[in-house]
């Protein structure tokens, strides 16, 4: 015997029963599907931003790693050119360290974005540290090989802005916070005194300037 709770009415002028317990437990359970569907969505969309957090920090990492390669092939290169160039087999170790450094700069290229000027800097730091080193690997002028200390230099701190600026996408992805502007940042900008991004794209502007390189 059923002893839910029913109402009569008209429907359309036709006597009709509603059952109330069952009226509930429909509508509890559509309510449970709707809950359950948003916490799926939220989830997923939780999960989505942690893999892009997950290959944002693959991307930093890998780039990080590969630019230091090119700086040690870079330094490699000299050595060779500078210790060995009586050797027989000078050039076969210069070809294949030569052959290693066009690698790398082609696979960081590939992994920059041109829209991005920190990004074109560091193309243009690579393309421009790898020609000279060829230059002095087949003329042996030991000033190129200054040049190329300071050149190694710009790109390393224009790498590291573009990787912290990175992080910080990282960051802002996973936790959601942006990084707060404090008040030794405001009082920074009150005296003019400049951060380390603006120095470092200072020091690229004049690099570039003086030799009427356009990145």
């Amino acid at each position: 015997m059923d002893d839910s709770p029913t109402e009569s009415l008209k429907l359309f002028g036709i006597p009709a029963q509603i059952d109330f317990g069952n009226f509930a437990v429909g509508v509890a359970t559509a309510a449970i599907a709707l809950v359950s569907l948003y916490i799926a969505v939220r989830s997923t969309k939780s999960d989505n931003k942690k893999a892009i957090a997950e290959f944002r920090q693959l991307w930093i990492d890998d780039l990080r790693s590969n630019i230091a390669d090119f700086v040690g092939c870079i330094e490699e290169a000299a050595n060779i050119a500078f210790s060995h160039q009586a050797r027989a087999e000078y050039h076969r170790e210069l070809d294949q360290i030569f052959g290693r450094i066009r690698t790398l700069e082609a696979y960081i290229r590939l992994k920059l974005y041109d829209h991005e000027i920190e990004h074109r800097y560091i193309i243009a730091l690579i393309s421009e540290i790898r020609g000279r080193i060829s230059i002095y690997a087949s003329t042996g002028k030991n000033a190129v090989t200054t040049d190329i200390n300071e050149i190694i230099d710009i790109l390393i701190d224009m790498s590291r802005v573009v990787l912290k600026r990175e992080w910080n996408r990282v960051t802002i992805e996973v936790l959601g916070k942006r990084r707060n502007f404090s008040l030794s940042d405001l009082w920074s900008k009150i005296r003019g005194v400049k951060t380390f991004e603006e120095k470092t794209k200072e020091r690229a502007r004049q690099f570039f300037l003086m030799r009427s390189i356009t990145p």
